[in-house]
């Protein structure tokens, strides 16, 4: 019996590709399979994928041509056969227990998510230079939480969708899949985000799994020349919910989502794009307001604070900000 599938979605990963795959063919769960994808890379990906699939027999390798993140992880996601699913990024490891300790609390609790903390790192002269993150807040630890029972804490976890494991028949009844966008441009905001309006159980716990590497410069978050792919991506999560008139109850929750993300990409961006983006808030967040979709409940007090003055202007909210 397979009792997780990971994925590996792998483009142009020469570099890093043998550290993940070395890090997941060394769990302590062994019952696993290893589904890595290979996304048309022109680099020598490819050639060490086949590589490592000749040293165990549980590593299988889908070559496709490029067609993007969301894409190769449904390709992904459809091959599988293990009773969960988990995602390992090709520049990225795990700890050796992830998955088992993953696994018993799933399987202990029946949960269709269970996600765990994770850690931040980079090198500097062969060393690696790490940082704690948790999966969520501190009281939210291995109590099953549920999104139906008017319970929006539960979008209070990380969004990344490799820090856990889900069930793969859930997502298959509900058939989740990411967004099929061009690239590598925040799918995995949308597939979280179907989860969480569909899942009934939700457990969160406070063991680190995940190495997430944040040196890479190739990384689909370093990249800046698109300012829009967030906002692309919460277009296609609110069509999602707005045809749906059962997860109407969650738009509120969505334009608290749609805030963080949106803060996070004007920090982000070159200073010179910051008024257009601004300014791109300011329209968004208006018609939401119009619509009666603002709710401050689902907000801090200092993002609906913010909310508040973005909502006169986008030079005011610019200039509060210190973002001039």
């Amino acid at each position: 019996m397979v009792k997780v599938s990971v994925i590996i979605p792998a483009y142009n990963a020469e570099r890093y590709v043998k550290d993940a795959l070395e890090s997941v063919m060394a769990q302590s769960l062994t019952e696993i399979e290893i589904l890595a994808v290979d996304d048309g890379s022109t680099d020598r990906t490819g050639k060490i994928l086949e590589d490592y699939s000749q040293k165990d027999e549980r590593i299988r390798v889908i070559h496709k041509k490029n067609t993007g993140y969301g894409n190769t992880m449904n390709v992904g996601m459809d091959q599988a056969r293990g009773k969960y699913l988990a995602v390992l990024e090709s520049d990225d490891r795990m700890l050796p227990d992830m998955l088992k300790n993953l696994y018993t609390v799933a399987e202990t609790l029946q949960t269709e998510l269970t996600r765990g903390d994770f850690i931040r790192f980079y090198e500097v002269d062969g060393r690696r230079i790490e940082k704690y993150c948790r999966a969520c807040q501190k009281g939210m630890y291995y109590k099953v939480w549920n999104p139906q029972k008017a319970e929006p804490v539960a979008f209070r976890g990380a969004v990344m969708t490799w820090c856990g494991i889900v069930r793969r028949d859930f997502i298959e009844k509900w058939h989740i899949r990411h967004n099929e966008t061009p690239g590598a441009s925040y799918q995995d905001n949308g597939f979280w985000f179907q989860m969480i309006c569909r899942a009934g159980r939700i457990v969160f716990i406070d063991e680190p799994g995940y190495l997430y590497r944040t040196d890479n410069p190739d990384s689909s978050v370093k990249q800046s020349d698109n300012i829009f792919g967030i906002n692309e991506e919460y277009a296609f999560i609110y069509s999602f919910l707005f045809t749906r008139p059962e997860l109407h109850k969650f738009l509120p929750v969505y334009w608290w989502k749609k805030y963080e993300n949106a803060l996070f990409t004007i920090r982000r961006i070159l200073p010179e794009y910051r008024s257009l983006y601004a300014r791109h808030m300011y329209q968004e967040f208006r018609t939401a307001l119009n619509k009666g979709e603002l709710n401050m409940e689902y907000f801090s007090k200092t993002d609906w604070d913010e909310v508040q003055i973005l909502l006169k202007g986008p030079e005011e909210y610019l200039q509060y900000k210190g973002l001039l």
